[in-house]
């Protein structure tokens, strides 16, 4: 009888070129998200602030709609909750942003952080 092997010679080229794959687009979007990102804080469903995450030095700030609720700027490209007085606390569990896409939200103080590519910039004339 013959033993059964669980993988054969040639099962090893699509295992290869799936890893091969994989590894390529981890990189690409580790790459992309490397990006410099906008913050922009949503009061409601109006934009009350955007601010880039790599300007000056670490600061806690917060909204004058919202003085209860802090905001953390760390200066290296992030940005957090630093504290609230909501009772549930998950907008400051949340921890810090620093991605394009990335979201954190203060439902019962209505408050949303949104991370946002910069606008690419153009040198057309036209």
């Amino acid at each position: 009888m013959e033993k059964r092997r669980f993988f054969r010679r040639r099962d090893w080229i699509p295992a290869a070129l799936a890893c091969v794959l994989l590894g390529g687009w981890l990189l690409a979007r580790q790459l992309k998200g490397e990006q410099p990102a906008q913050a922009e804080l949503y009061l409601g469903s109006q934009r009350v602030l955007r601010l880039s995450l790599y300007e000056g030095e670490p600061r806690t700030f917060s909204l004058p709609e919202r003085e209860h609720v802090r905001f953390f700027l760390d200066g290296e490209g992030g940005i957090s909750f630093e504290s609230s007085d909501c009772p549930d606390q998950i907008c400051v569990r949340s921890g810090r942003l620093s991605r394009p896409g990335d979201t954190a939200a203060c439902l019962p103080n209505q408050l949303l952080i949104r991370l946002t590519a910069p606008a690419p910039s153009v040198d057309a004339e036209v």
